[in-house]
């Protein structure tokens, strides 16, 4: 008998790694007008396991300009991180990628393997 395991078309499959469940029906995080489904992950991480987490849950990390529509609600919605830093999907370089401060709202680049940003998943 497997634990953490669950049945679809009579084959088992470990769920112990997955990090939120995909619904097929409505958003598990917050719904914003004009972008979707956001899931605030509540971690900093670099840049690539930000977007391998993403992309665990059927999600992306939003581009730069998403990213600076999200920042632009934070007052409205006060689920959205009101500090730190929170990476996007957009590149700079090979070594680096955009975030954005959510204290004061200045982009920056950050090295994408050693710099832990926020992460928020869009859908």
């Amino acid at each position: 008998m497997l634990l953490n395991a669950e049945t679809s078309n009579n084959q088992y499959h470990d769920i112990r790694n997955l990090a939120a469940a995909k619904f097929t029906k409505g958003c598990a995080g917050i719904e914003i007008s004009g972008i979707g489904c956001v899931i605030v992950t509540g971690q900093s991480l670099p840049w690539n396991d930000a977007k391998a987490k993403c992309e665990s849950m059927g999600m992306t990390l939003p581009d730069r300009g998403t990213l600076k529509s999200l920042y632009n609600q934070k007052a409205s919605n006060p689920t959205l991180p009101q500090s730190g830093w929170v990476w996007s999907s957009s590149e700079f370089s090979t070594e680096y990628a955009w975030g954005i401060g959510f204290h004061n709202g200045f982009e920056l680049y950050g090295h994408k393997f050693n710099h832990p940003y926020g992460v928020l998943c869009v859908e």
